[in-house]
């Protein structure tokens, strides 16, 4: 039975060989860390990604390719842009037919009292009216974020007009072109826009986890990820209970140790994983030592076969740098 499929606003599919084909060759002949080393490996990953930087920058006129940055996709490049641009005090611009992934940041930058938020409706036929738009602005106007084509509606915006408006007053200007990246020609320079958001897995044809912002000449962007403190709380296996918060500041080495702490959602964080197994029998003599009959009774209940199930699920020590058998250590050994 033949699939129609109808979700390509969402991600299209399905891939085109090429695609295929050129991650497959990336992984098996190329898949070092670009820009991370001097060997041949990861010269020539990152080759590959200036070429594709390059593409981009040519696919949007630009000639500086140092303009295009890299994302995860084009949610995570619109808040690149948002709160990169954005100050405390700051007035902000936008439609009432924006994604979520515009709407959503700028609602709580305003909800925290970081900016104030203007939201612009369209016209009865769902278009946005430049008119309208600058009359939104105020003397404290930064920046006017808009979508060049709305998932929902499917109608192609006039941001040249909205671009010619924020050109005019001095309003950074961000276009949201997730569905129209690969689709239609993407002018930015000639639109006046200042920062353009796309992702690589719908109209580029890309896979998923992939996405860019260009941003104009002479702006500059706070980063998204910085060194900020955190804090966390650790579990008290012998109370059952969290212990107070413990605060970590930024530091050019920080390690992570913990049964999940190798889960797909924080795995992209890190630089370096490693994955430290051991047999059954060791474990449990091990647990023993360290905890007691009666708590031990515990982890082999209860905690282990949860610890356990996690595993086989998510598979860790098939995603790690480095996968360490501890089945030959002495029940002394430090682990």
């Amino acid at each position: 039975m033949g699939l129609i499929y109808l979700d390509n606003a969402a991600t299209s599919w399905p891939k085109p060989r090429c695609t295929v084909q050129a991650m497959a060759r990336a992984l098996e002949e190329s898949g070092a860390n670009p820009g991370r080393a001097g060997h041949r490996l990861s010269l020539e990953a990152g080759r590959i990604v200036e070429r594709c930087r390059q593409a981009l920058a040519d696919m949007l006129g630009e000639t500086d390719a140092s303009r295009v940055a890299f994302a995860q996709n084009a949610t995570d490049a619109l808040n690149m842009a948002i709160h990169g641009a954005v100050r405390t005090g700051d007035h902000v611009v936008s439609t009432l037919i924006e994604h979520n992934s515009v709407l959503r940041p700028l609602s709580e930058l305003a909800r925290s009292g970081v900016i104030t938020l203007t939201l612009v409706p369209p016209d009865a036929d769902g278009r946005m009216d430049a008119r309208e738009i600058e009359r939104a602005l105020t003397a404290r106007t930064r920046l006017v974020a808009m979508t060049h084509t709305s998932n929902v509606l499917g109608l192609e915006q006039d941001v040249a007009a909205v671009g010619a408006v924020c050109r005019r007053r001095g309003v950074l200007f961000l276009v949201d072109a997730a569905q129209t990246a690969g689709h239609l020609p993407l002018e930015p320079k000639k639109w006046g826009c200042t920062m353009l958001a796309m992702p690589g897995h719908k109209g580029l044809l890309g896979p998923h986890g992939t996405g860019a912002l260009w941003v104009a000449d002479g702006v500059t962007l706070a980063p998204l990820r910085q060194g900020q403190p955190v804090s966390f709380r650790r579990f008290d296996c012998h109370s059952l209970t969290l212990l107070p918060p413990v605060a970590v500041a930024p530091s050019p080495l920080a390690v992570v140790e913990g049964s999940y702490s190798l889960h797909p959602e924080l795995a992209p964080m890190y630089d370096i994983t490693v994955c430290l197994t051991l047999s059954p029998e060791l474990q449990r003599r091990r647990i023993l030592a360290r905890n007691g009959e009666e708590m031990a009774r515990r982890f082999f209940e209860r905690w282990i076969p949860l610890e356990q199930a996690y595993f086989d699920a998510m598979k860790p020590q098939t995603r790690c740098s480095f996968l360490i058998k501890a089945d030959q250590l002495s029940d002394e050994a430090p682990l």
